[in-house]
Formats: structure tokens, C-alpha cells, sequence
């Protein structure tokens, strides 16, 4: 019971104070160097996240303050000083190693202590436009700093919780929105274009400092991410190739619209859908169904087509069904009707 600790478990509670407390290790939080030593052995700055050099991926850190007035009833108007680094790690989230974290997410610091890693829902990912479903949202990680009185930093007594329901905390959940969710869709582009992915986001990394934005709010476009790449896919280059093509054809065809549908029969009597479509609508429709890459959204959409019900409604009919219905978008309102009909099967 009182035998002195093994090596193993020493070397454990180095590499552990080594995350703890890296930003007072590495002069992130003070002028001066933290050290610390355990049994003559001093504990090293620990590594922070892997940021991937492609353009739109690279990290920055947001900062800002916020004066919470008579805070929590006390009388007491507190300020609070924020700092956001966030971007895309070169390697996606996996079994921890050198190259890489063993999850993705945003780790909070308060006053240079690590209060927990890898958060998500308690800053808004599950919900609309932030998916954590899509594998592309294993390259997304952040480092939240917190600085000011420790009375109004969102955790527990221990300092171990991070309190998602802390005023601090709803705070913060929407005015880091915007900028999660531009690094969001910067990921599900990268996730759905893998010869970019591989070339780029994973091909290079980042070198220098974070470039430092004093947030505005709202975010201005300026001061958000955005996808860099479009100029570059192969769907780019085939729609040339079309273009090219379209110059030959008649000028009936000119009033066709971009999107399309082909019906192929194989020889084993399956029938294959191809469907071509606009960027901006296959994004739409991975966010919708909360998938990453083609292959996905393929099996989504047959399972769909085989075993769904589809039906159109004007925007007119579509905004009231929504408000009938108490629904916030097309998905909630599909699972809303599908539960009211099965209902009525069921008497």
C-alpha cells in the first residue's frame, strides 16, 4: 500500500504533467518558463497539435474578451480574455502517436491549465453544419485559452470538468460558432476530395507562427477559412472538358441545366444511378446526411431511393410544413412525417 512508485508509473505522471500544464511549460500563458521537476526529472514542454500547411487549413488563433456584467447575480463585472488556435492536422485523428492525436476536438485551458481535451459538444458539434459523423472532422482540432478570474471560468471545483452548461460556456458555444463551422466546411471539402486531401492537407505541413486575428462580432469572410482548392479537383477539369464540348452542340442545349442523371443496366440485371451535380449541392446534401466522402452519400442515397418515400413541396408549402410541424429543416421534418404516418399504419 505504501510501496514508492514505479518507474512506469513516474514516467506516466511526466508525460501527463508535460499536457497539463504545457502552456506555462512552453511560455504560452506567462513572460517567463514554468519548470517543473518530478523525482530530478523536469518535465518537458509536451506537443501540441500536427497543423497541416494547405492552404485554408493552416491554424489561427482567435482572440477576444468579453466583460460578463454582474456576473452569476454577484454585483461584480468580470473580464474575461480568450484565445482560440485553431486549423487542420495534417494527419487525421487515429491512435495517439507522434504524428497524431488519438481524437479530435477542442482542448480548454484556464489560466495555462489543461481543464479537459477533445470537447465537442459542449462548443456546438452534433448540430446543424457541425457534424461529428463525417470523417473529414477527425483532421479539426482547437486549443481554447481562458484567462481572467478564476471565478467565472467554466469548471468544476477540481478544475478537471469543463461545465457546458456555465454562462461562460453558452457564451462562447455561439461566438465560436462561425468559426468552427468555416473550418468545418474547409474539412468536408478536403474529406471529399481525396488526391487533395492526400496532396495537400496530409502532403504539407505547417511552418512558422499562427497567424493572430482579433475577432470581430460577427466574424468578417476576411477573417474566416475558406476552401482554396476548387480551381484544382478532377471535377473542375471534366467540366472544362464539357464546356468545351457544349460549344459543339446545339443551342437548344443551352438552357439544359448543369445537373443530370444517367441510367446504366449491367450485366448481373442491377441498375446503376449516376448523378451529376453542382458542388454546392453535393456539399449541401453531405451536411444533410452527415457523410464525408462519395461512397457515402452513394449508400445513403440508395438506401433512400430503395426504401424511402420522396415527394416535392413548393417553398410556400415546405415553410408552412416546417411550422405546422415544429421543424427546423428538411431532415427533421422527413423524420416527423415518417413518424406521424407510421403512427397512423399502426391503428
Amino acid at each position: 500500500m505504501f510501496s514508492p512508485p514505479t518507474t512506469a508509473e513516474l514516467d506516466e505522471l511526466v508525460r501527463r504533467c508535460s499536457i497539463q500544464y504545457r502552456p506555462l511549460l512552453g511560455e504560452e500563458f506567462l513572460k517567463k518558463r514554468v519548470s517543473i521537476t518530478v523525482n530530478e526529472t523536469r518535465v518537458p514542454t509536451g506537443r501540441g497539435p500536427i497543423w497541416s500547411g494547405a492552404k485554408g487549413a493552416t491554424p489561427r488563433r482567435y482572440q477576444f474578451a468579453h466583460t460578463f456584467t454582474n456576473f452569476l447575480g454577484t454585483g461584480q463585472d468580470i473580464e474575461l480574455n480568450f484565445s482560440l488556435l485553431v486549423g487542420l492536422t495534417q494527419s487525421s485523428a487515429g491512435k495517439d502517436s507522434a504524428e497524431r492525436d488519438e481524437d479530435w476536438g477542442i482542448d480548454v485551458f484556464g489560466n495555462g491549465r489543461l481543464i479537459e481535451r477533445f470537447r465537442k459538444t459542449e462548443f456546438g458539434f452534433g448540430t446543424k453544419k457541425l457534424s461529428t459523423r463525417g470523417a473529414a472532422m477527425n483532421y479539426l482540432r482547437a486549443e481554447l485559452s481562458i484567462q481572467g478570474h478564476s471565478f467565472a471560468i467554466p469548471w468544476d471545483t477540481h478544475k478537471r470538468e469543463y461545465l457546458k452548461d456555465h454562462p461562460v460556456s453558452e457564451f462562447l458555444r455561439q461566438r465560436l460558432r462561425p468559426i468552427l463551422v468555416a473550418y468545418a466546411s474547409v474539412a468536408n471539402a478536403f474529406g471529399s476530395e481525396k488526391d487533395i486531401r492526400n496532396e495537400y492537407l496530409e502532403g504539407l505541413t505547417f511552418k512558422g507562427t499562427p497567424k493572430v486575428v482579433k475577432v470581430s462580432d460577427p466574424p468578417t469572410a476576411e477573417q474566416l477559412p475558406k476552401w482554396e482548392y476548387a480551381g484544382e479537383t478532377e471535377e473542375d477539369d471534366e467540366s472544362d472538358d464539357d464546356d468545351d464540348d457544349d460549344d459543339q452542340d446545339d443551342d437548344d442545349d443551352d438552357d439544359q441545366d448543369d445537373d443530370e442523371a444517367t441510367v446504366v443496366e449491367s450485366d448481373d440485371d442491377e441498375v446503376g444511378l449516376g448523378v451529376m451535380m453542382a458542388r454546392a449541392d453535393r456539399e449541401h446534401l453531405y451536411e444533410r446526411f452527415e457523410v464525408s466522402d462519395e461512397d457515402q452519400l452513394s449508400t445513403v442515397l440508395g438506401d433512400t431511393l430503395s426504401h424511402g418515400v420522396a415527394f416535392s413541396l413548393t417553398a410556400a408549402q415546405f415553410k408552412a410544413a416546417k411550422k405546422l410541424l415544429k421543424c427546423s429543416d428538411a431532415n427533421e421534418l422527413s423524420h416527423k412525417v415518417k413518424e406521424q404516418l407510421v403512427s397512423k399504419l399502426g391503428k
